[in-house]
Order: structure tokens, then C-alpha cells, then sequence
């Protein structure tokens, strides 16, 4: 993941997903690579390390919410988090 401030011309900040591990967590969500991450938790995301903090903070197995930008449209999905290896 790495930190956005802008894409195209529209002005979104947040953390982008370079990758998704099929299987994985974000697969499992419908996240794709070039979504910014910008609520995870109920939690504001304004960079890649604010996204991983929040991540640490939640148990393996937690599912919780986040807000993601694609396209310019923002969605909503459920994901449940795996256990970090």
C-alpha cells in the first residue's frame, strides 16, 4: 500500500492497495488493486501507516467495515480479517 493524496482530478486521501493476495482478506471483500482506502473501522484513513495501525488493532478473525474509492465512486464493503503470518 502506499499513500494518495489525489487521483485524476478529484481530490481523495487514503491509502491505495498496490496488491491483492487472492484469498486474502481484501480478495475476499471485492477490493482490487488501485482502491484507496479511506474509512476503515469508523476510522478516517490518511495514509497506508494509519491503515495498518487500525488493522493491527483488530483481532484476527474481526470483521468490521471500511470505505473505499474506486473510479471516483465510493463503496462500503465487509471484511474479515486474517490472521497475519
Amino acid at each position: 500500500m502506499t499513500d494518495v493524496t489525489s487521483t485524476d482530478s478529484s481530490s481523495v486521501v487514503g491509502a491505495v492497495i498496490k496488491q491483492v493476495t487472492g484469498g486474502g482478506a481484501a480478495d475476499k471483500a471485492g477490493l482490487q488493486a488501485g482502491d484507496v482506502i479511506t474509512q476503515f473501522d469508523g476510522v478516517a484513513i490518511t495514509s497506508s501507516t494509519d491503515l495498518t495501525a487500525q488493522v493491527r488493532f483488530l483481532p484476527a478473525g474481526a470483521k468490521t467495515d471500511l470505505t473505499y474509492v474506486r473510479g471516483g465512486k465510493s463503496s462500503t464493503a465487509t471484511v474479515t480479517l486474517g490472521a497475519l503470518g
